[in-house]
């Protein structure tokens, strides 16, 4: 149990074991970081940051984690893109159909969801299947937000818009990606 970490950290601190007490916050803001509890994990950190201000990874943690939460803002807002768009399809949709939408969504917005819901809504079985998931989503090219795209991928092919070109390799290798 992660309140036992916290409470140990606790400890430490006020017996004056700066070193421990980091580094039980730390280990229980990776936990709460890597199971989606961020605002936990943010707390974690802050605590740290409360002992040493000046920690840089500390820093860096609460930067990445915030960076995270507000993507919950634009992962909402894709959500509702996704239903606004089939809804208005006015025709009845499969689930395969909307979870292929939802994929391309995370693969903008947040590339570790994008591998949780990819390795389920694809059923990787196997490691390698990740593997490729992961390379692949290291070979796209990634967006600039203010920058337009020349060749949207709707209208592109794939040898036009380098960003697909990896995925057409996992595509002959698993047909998944």
């Amino acid at each position: 149990d992660m309140q036992h970490r916290l409470r140990l950290g606790d400890t430490y601190r006020r017996m004056d074991q700066i070193t421990k007490s980091i580094g039980s916050y730390q280990y229980a803001a990776k936990f709460f970081s890597d199971e989606g509890q961020l605002i936990k994990a943010i707390g974690a950190v802050k605590i740290i940051l409360e002992i040493d201000p000046k920690n840089g990874d500390a820093q860096k943690q609460l930067q990445e984690m915030n960076e995270r939460r507000f993507g919950k803002v634009t992962l909402e807002s894709a959500g509702d893109e996704i239903v606004n768009e089939l809804e208005t399809s006015g025709r009845e949709v499969s689930s395969q159909t909307i979870g292929a939408k939802v994929l391309e969504k995370l693969r903008v917005i947040d590339e570790v969801a994008y591998l949780r819901y990819a390795s389920v809504h694809q059923r990787f079985n196997e490691l390698d299947e990740f593997v490729d998931a992961i390379q692949a989503l290291g070979r796209r090219i990634k967006p600039n937000a203010l920058q337009r795209e020349l060749f949207p991928p709707e209208m592109a092919t794939p040898e036009m818009h380098p960003a697909s070109a990896g995925t057409a390799l996992a595509e002959e290798k698993h047909g998944r990606i």
